[in-house]
């Protein structure tokens, strides 16, 4: 049966990076909706992700109260529990591609050696490789492009040493969107490789 790791999934130390919708109060007073990342302790302010994460600075109080983040990075619980990952950076996201393409990105690779690095440590572990597509374009197109995105992270994890049997390729298109698909900051989000547990 498959186990679906979080919505945006890293393999790391047998963990899946997840986030939060917390508070932030600064030195000032102010209080700032921000995603937080409990894993490694370090957040962005709510629908800004581009930005370079950064930890609790002191003054800085992180505030257990009701927060929704919603936009392009999608909903969060608005009782602040740990949700899905949702798109951030390419630290400790799912695996994103440019506009009509199937080429990985540089930044993708510190993410796929962590995975390669899991599946050497956890030899009996398969996963299947989902691939999707922002919608601009027919849903032919969409579909198989789709599948390259999931066949060129396949791809890097075979010359990493895995061995092909225990990945499976996936392409659904641009079905099951996790941003917004009206706007091109969610269309890039939607142009992604999510990985599963089988």
């Amino acid at each position: 049966m498959k186990k679906l790791l979080c919505i945006a999934f890293l393999f790391f130390a047998g963990q899946a990076y997840c986030q939060q919708c917390k508070y932030l109060r600064d030195a000032d007073g102010q209080e700032h909706k921000i995603v937080y990342f409990p894993n490694t302790k370090d957040y962005y302010f709510c629908g800004d992700p581009a930005t370079p994460r950064k930890k609790i600075a002191p003054g800085e109080t992180l505030l257990d109260k009701d927060c929704d983040c919603t936009g392009i990075n999608g909903p969060l619980s608005p009782t602040g529990k740990v949700q899905p990952l949702g798109p951030t950076d390419a630290a400790n996201s799912n695996i994103q591609f440019d506009f009509d393409s199937s080429i990985l990105r540089p930044a993708s690779y510190p993410v796929l050696d962590a995975v390669a690095a899991d599946l050497h440590a956890n030899s009996d572990k398969k996963i299947e490789l989902d691939g999707y597509a922002s919608s601009e374009g027919t849903a032919a197109h969409n579909l198989r492009l789709s599948r390259d995105r999931a066949n060129s992270v396949k791809t890097y994890l075979v010359n990493s040493g895995i061995n092909p049997k225990r990945l499976k390729v996936k392409g659904y298109g641009e079905t099951h969107p996790i941003a917004d698909n009206s706007t091109e900051e969610g269309r890039i989000f939607n142009r992604r490789v999510e990985f599963k547990v089988e």
